[in-house]
């Protein structure tokens, strides 16, 4: 994942130079030595990459806006939707660059931008670009540079209900909305994990429980590998130990290995890197404590970690929970958008194992 960062960054960063040079030359390709050596040149082309990246961000705000904040947006039409973003980020964009442009100008009584000749051959030098790049950025949201906003997220996490609510009885009628297809479409569209948890806890209010048969992973909150079995916490308190497990059930992507013998599946995941606690706990030598040190822990879904609690000491689910040092790197990549993009809510039916409860 850093890899791909860094080239993503790198990438950006050869654009924005490449782009600014564009903008600041305009129609004045005949004569690029020359305006290159000039110190003014020079320091114009580093304040425009800087002013840039700060179009960028403003983008990117704009993006997160309609498509996390605004939950009427999600559900208009793709052609109507693509409409309102592009209009609303180059529009925005274009106006703020032309006005910081104009007073730049009229401080150097070089008179003002807003005249015939400037919108007829330099704007579109500046124009162009950033169309292709917001209509890109709608079809490939995992173009984004920036990474999104904890704030944000956790703010949808907390009035996700409200907003699937209302853009449900925006789709279609009441009598005709089934309630876990659209909160599954609103996920995909989003990618907002809080969605997908609220359809697997209503779909599994309907769910007959039984464990006897395969076990599907959505079922599970956490798994804990010993030398010789590995048991399961399900999401209804009951712990069990699990037989005819497939190894490859730890390879699934909404399971995240957090400590060498535990994995927690992130589907009961509170949303958000920021969204984790730390306890306080004696590290010991011997028969004595040596010191005092904080570990990481997994915030679940209070609901999830109610049920818990309600069978499991909160000692052990919380040390169940600990993210170690060399497992931090799991728990994070999950997060990033590019991993989250891909994540496909099918994989959550794939069975876990088997339970044989006379022999537990």
């Amino acid at each position: 994942m850093i890899n791909v960062y860094l080239k993503k960054h790198v990438f950006y960063l050869l654009a924005i130079v490449l782009f600014a040079f564009v903008i600041n030359l305009g129609t004045a390709f005949d004569n690029v030595m020359m305006r290159m050596k000039q110190p003014l040149f020079q320091q114009v082309l580093v304040a425009t990459v800087a002013m840039l990246y700060l179009y960028l961000y403003i983008v990117q705000k704009i993006y997160h806006y309609f498509f996390f904040r605004m939950a009427w947006f999600i559900g208009l039409k793709p052609q109507l939707k693509a409409g309102i973003f592009v209009i609303a980020a180059a529009g925005l964009i274009s106006l703020i660059h032309v006005h910081i442009l104009n007073l730049l100008l009229a401080q150097r009584n070089h008179g003002t931008v807003f005249t015939f000749d400037y919108f007829t051959t330099d704007f579109w030098f500046f124009f162009l670009p950033l169309l292709s790049y917001v209509i890109i950025l709608y079809l490939k949201p995992n173009r984004l540079l920036f990474r999104l906003p904890a704030r944000k997220t956790e703010e949808m996490s907390n009035g996700h209900a409200s907003q699937a609510q209302e853009l449900l009885q925006q789709i279609v009628e009441p009598m005709e909305i089934d309630q876990e297809d659209e909160l599954l479409k609103i996920w995909r569209i989003s990618r907002v994990k809080s969605f997908v948890f609220d359809y697997f806890r209503k779909f599994s209010k309907e769910d007959r429980w039984h464990l006897e048969q395969d076990i599907p992973l959505w079922k599970v909150v956490i798994l804990e590998k010993s030398e010789l079995i590995m048991f399961g916490y399900f999401i209804n308190g009951e712990k069990w130990a699990l037989h005819h497990v497939d190894d490859q059930i730890l390879s699934n992507p909404w399971l995240v290995k957090v400590s060498q013998n535990c994995y927690i599946n992130m589907l009961y995941v509170v949303d958000g890197l920021c969204r984790r606690s730390m306890l306080k706990m004696d590290l010991k030598m011997g028969n004595r404590v040596s010191k005092e040190v904080n570990m990481e822990l997994v915030i679940l879904h209070e609901e999830i970690r109610a049920i818990l609690l309600s069978t499991t000491n909160s000692d052990k689910l919380d040390q169940l929970l600990i993210v170690t040092r060399r497992m931090k790197v799991n728990y994070k990549n999950f997060w990033e958008s590019t991993f989250l993009e891909q994540l496909d809510e099918n994989r959550l039916m794939d069975p876990v194992g088997s339970i044989n409860r006379k022999n537990n």
